[in-house]
């Protein structure tokens, strides 16, 4: 997912992603500074969840960002 807040931390994440059913886990990928790059890799229990989420957040806004 890309276009992360980075403050956003993982409990925001999970709290967001999690209404799919199946969420697993989040990953947070860093720059090469180290620093958040505003993209999150997020994991769910099924493909089909998976797609789910795809079709629910791909490319519509959050808090006026799109994901």
């Amino acid at each position: 997912v890309k276009g992360i807040p980075v403050d956003w931390d993982a409990a925001e994440i999970r709290k967001r992603f999690s209404v799919v059913a199946g969420f697993q886990d989040s990953f947070f990928v860093k720059n090469s500074s180290g620093q958040p790059s505003g993209k999150v890799v997020v994991t769910y229990a099924s493909k089909q969840s998976a797609e789910q989420c795809i079709n629910q957040f791909n490319n519509r806004a959050v808090d006026n960002l799109v994901c």
